[in-house]
């Protein structure tokens, strides 16, 4: 009970410990997710842009979605998520 609890008191120092790791690999998750999605390869509101480009087409007299996009890379072109 007593390792307990030193490890429970604020500010001992494995909690210290445990709270700095945590707190690193928070930020080194934080930087990998922000690069990777929003930095290198932005899709910022594709989740609109796919069904306002279909209600376009079709509006226009076209299909809403078109059969070659669904070779498509992905992004806005794709003809859902």
């Amino acid at each position: 009970m007593a390792a307990l609890g030193r490890i429970a008191r604020l500010g001992a120092g494995p909690n210290r410990l445990l709270r700095a790791a945590l707190l690193v690999l928070w930020i080194v998750l934080l930087v990998y997710a922000l690069v990777g999605t929003v930095l290198i390869a932005p899709r910022f509101a594709v989740d609109l842009e796919i069904p306002l480009r279909a209600a376009e087409r079709w509006t226009a007299g076209l299909p809403p979605y078109q059969s070659e996009a669904f070779v498509s890379p992905p992004g806005a072109t794709q003809p859902f998520l």
